[in-house]
């Protein structure tokens, strides 16, 4: 009689119409060496063959495999029901259009079976390019305080937190979700809170490639104008955050208000651009010093001045 093995690991595949993608992402984790995982697959209402390409991979697949579907929600719902979906004590997310690293989940299990009170780890990725060429960017250190991780996070100290680097507690995910509401930066109010509340660690060794292709996700002009500051109330929403978190609004206020300006310069959108720096030093004034941001900033009071004194 064949031994029951405790299901350790839920890979949740959120898909929409990217069934081309999909048998590298499957095929990426049944790789993985191990038999207590199983692998979610939510297709957020897709129109292509993706619910064909799972079905035929279910039958050779040596994994569980499982097919969710919904109605079209967006990606955060589509996580939230994998969530809810998943049977394992830990949940990693992959993009669909990515890859788990070869030995991700054995570079995890050492450190859950050492720390067992660790309610999250994060990794290390890989950034695959079109060019063809690669990257890996190692997580950086977490510390013991909560405190300090989340303060740390949101002033990118931490490096970004993608996809498929972070494998979560379940419980994790009894208390939090991703936010549906907010199309831009649902990932960081995710991670951030996270941060905040659980106790993590991190390893140097990568979990995911993320491939950038041309159908990657992008942020339109529109898209930033209407949505960029939305996640900052759901970020510092009292009823998650401690209070000795929220001094910290008007500082990442600021910080997204200096990415904007840096989206919107890098466009030749000089008007908004100037705007946005202005709104990110009178929230914060010590942005006021952040040399990379002032040069630019003065670069376009130069080339206004420029502009008048030709007319």
């Amino acid at each position: 009689m064949a031994i029951a093995h405790p299901l350790i690991f839920s890979i949740v595949i959120p898909s929409y119409n990217y069934a081309h993608y999909l048998p590298r992402a499957i095929k990426s984790v049944t790789a993985q060496e191990g038999n207590d995982y199983e692998i979610v697959v939510v297709d957020d209402g897709s129109t292509d063959d993706t619910a064909a390409v799972v079905k035929n991979m279910q039958m050779s697949a040596q994994a569980p495999i499982r097919y969710v579907y919904q109605t079209n929600s967006g990606l955060s719902a589509t996580r939230n029901r994998g969530a809810r979906e998943a049977g394992g004590r830990f949940l990693l997310f992959l993009d669909a259009d990515d890859a788990l690293c070869p030995g991700a989940l054995a570079h995890v299990r050492g450190p859950l079976q050492r720390q067992p009170h660790i309610d999250f780890v994060v990794g290390g990725y890989v950034i695959s390019r079109i060019s063809g060429t690669t990257k890996l960017k190692k997580a950086l250190a977490l510390t013991a305080d909560r405190q300090d991780n989340f303060f740390r996070y949101l002033r990118g100290d931490l490096n970004s937190l993608p996809s498929g680097s972070v494998v979560a507690s379940r419980k994790v995910f009894d208390r939090l979700q991703f936010p549906c509401s907010d199309m831009m930066w649902e990932d960081i109010v995710f991670y951030a809170h996270m941060l905040a509340l659980y106790d993590g660690l991190s390893i140097p060794e990568p979990l995911v490639t993320i491939y950038r292709h041309a159908t990657s996700l992008g942020h339109n002009v529109d898209r930033v104008r209407r949505d960029y500051h939305k996640p900052l109330d759901r970020l510092f929403n009292p009823a998650i955050l401690p209070n000795r978190l929220m001094p910290m609004r008007d500082e990442f206020a600021s910080i997204t208000s200096l990415h904007l300006f840096t989206f919107f310069y890098k466009r030749g959108f000089y008007e908004e651009a100037r705007e946005a720096f202005r709104r990110a030093v009178r929230v914060f004034p010590r942005h006021l010093f952040k040399w990379r941001h002032l040069r630019r900033y003065l670069t376009i009071v130069v080339k206004t001045i420029g502009r008048r004194s030709a007319h």
